[in-house]
């Protein structure tokens, strides 16, 4: 924690072994350079590219297309930053890539099932996040996201694991100033609803 702290992130990575790391966010954080540029530096060289595809629905098919980014560049980090959208859709991507399974054939069984597969610890992609809002995703042991319904709707999925948890990450005042009040405030009461939550949810 601290202003200036995203500088920290190649560290991070580095005392993890790290060394190809792919950032996971939206559009509009991934034109923002006031985000950006400073994530760029702390990663710096480990940074292999910015997946800019996520969007507030949480789709599965956005985990999907980050794992095949993650094989093709050979990925071993993925730095979701952002909102707690991306950081849900960075933690399901881990879990799909780590079951080595093709794409395809995981896609064909999460949409007859609309379950996630488990976990294969010793394939899991670490997570390093760097949140821009308040609600909580960035260190948590559960993601939810949306998956396909036989009948062409969409129903929730998601995964509670705790080696989904994040192996660090940086809380730098300088990223949420970047963020309008009105998101910051609807982000904190979403992290206050999901403390609430916890005392009577089933996975806990």
């Amino acid at each position: 924690f601290g202003r200036g702290s995203v500088a920290d992130l190649g560290d991070a990575l580095a005392g993890h072994d790290c060394e190809r790391a792919l950032v996971v966010c939206g559009e509009n954080v991934g034109a923002n350079e006031a985000v950006m540029d400073p994530v760029r530096d702390g990663l710096g060289d480990r940074l292999v590219d910015v997946f800019a595809g996520t969007s507030p629905d949480k789709r599965v098919e956005t985990a999907y297309e980050v794992v095949r980014r993650v094989r093709e560049d050979d990925v071993d980090a993925l730095v979701p930053v952002g909102a707690g959208s991306s950081l849900d859709v960075a933690t399901v991507a881990t879990v799909l890539h780590s079951t080595g399974r093709p794409v395809a054939d995981i896609e064909a069984d999460v949409a007859e099932t609309g379950a996630l597969p488990a976990l294969d610890e010793a394939a899991r992609l670490p997570l390093f996040p760097a949140p821009t809002t308040f609600a909580g995703a960035d260190l948590s042991v559960a993601a939810g996201i949306s998956v396909p319904d036989p009948d062409g709707g969409r129903r929730a999925a998601g995964v509670v694991d705790d080696r989904v948890m994040s192996a660090a990450l940086v809380y730098d005042p300088a990223l949420f100033e970047t963020t309008p009040e009105s998101v910051l405030a609807g982000s904190a009461f979403n992290g206050l609803d999901k403390a609430v939550e916890a005392l009577y949810s089933a996975p806990h």
